[in-house]
């Protein structure tokens, strides 16, 4: 918390400056309504209903508006860049899309599913360390014991870069998805270390609906052509651990000749 006001301040940006401002007009809009009436069924009108203030109210939309926007940003970018860099896995999720039955739902596709699954896997939206602390009694792990307070956490790049679990982990290889089915699940430790959305509990509200956001735009940008011929000009996309990904540079960029 600390990092996220201070650096601001100390390395200004007029571009987030903007961005933030937009975005904070937009909510103060959006609570400044009726906020009793029972024919608002929103997010925000159900909240005053439920006796949570004006305040909180407007955090809890500021958050779910960057939560649902960097988020599924990030994992859109990493996509179409890791697709713009390997275009053999292009053509075949391209193909795959282009044979697909009209009845068939975009997540039953095998290739498709494994690209998405594999671009989850190396986007990190959400790279920070999730702290948790340990309750009453303390708690044991691997031999370790943590005491009753202690912060606890696991960021997501210790397991999906976990190179025991997965081979060459930097690489982008949607293959490596392909024969975990629920038939012949022979990657166990694969799903254990894949937790782009978080896990039970504590798992994003909204893991089906960005999936389906992911499913949606990344069918309909194969299927335009718009990436045949796009490079990039960098070998990785490189982020700064923070809660929603922060790219160096800023920009994810791909290129046409």
């Amino acid at each position: 918390m600390f990092l996220e006001t201070t650096l601001p301040k100390l390395f200004p940006n007029p571009e987030v400056d903007k961005s933030m401002a937009t975005v904070s007009i937009y909510v103060d809009s959006i609570v400044s309504g009726d906020k009793t009436s029972p024919d608002h069924a929103t997010y925000q009108s159900r909240l005053f209903r439920a006796g949570i203030s004006r305040h909180e109210t407007r955090s809890q939309c500021m958050d779910l508006i960057f939560a649902g926007t960097d988020s599924t940003g990030m994992n859109l970018a990493t996509t179409f860049f890791q697709l713009a860099r390997h275009p053999e896995k292009h053509s075949h999720v391209h193909q795959e899309l282009l044979t697909a039955p009209p009845t068939a739902g975009l997540q039953t596709l095998t290739y498709l599913r494994a690209v998405i699954r594999e671009t989850l896997r190396l986007s990190m939206a959400n790279p920070t360390r999730l702290p948790h602390v340990v309750p009453a009694g303390g708690w044991s792990f691997n031999g370790h014991y943590f005491s009753v307070g202690t912060n606890v956490g696991c960021a997501l790049h210790t397991l999906h870069f976990n190179p025991e679990v997965f081979t060459s982990p930097f690489e982008f290889r949607p293959e490596r998805w392909l024969d975990d089915t629920e038939e012949n699940r022979v990657t166990p430790k694969m799903n254990r270390n894949h937790i782009p959305f978080g896990l039970e509990t504590r798992s994003c509200i909204a893991k089906n609906f960005a999936m389906a956001e992911l499913y949606t735009a990344v069918n309909k940008v194969v299927l335009s052509g718009v990436l045949e011929g796009a490079s990039t000009d960098i070998e990785r996309i490189e982020i700064d651990e923070w809660f929603n990904s922060k790219v160096k540079g800023e920009k994810v960029m791909l290129r046409w000749k």
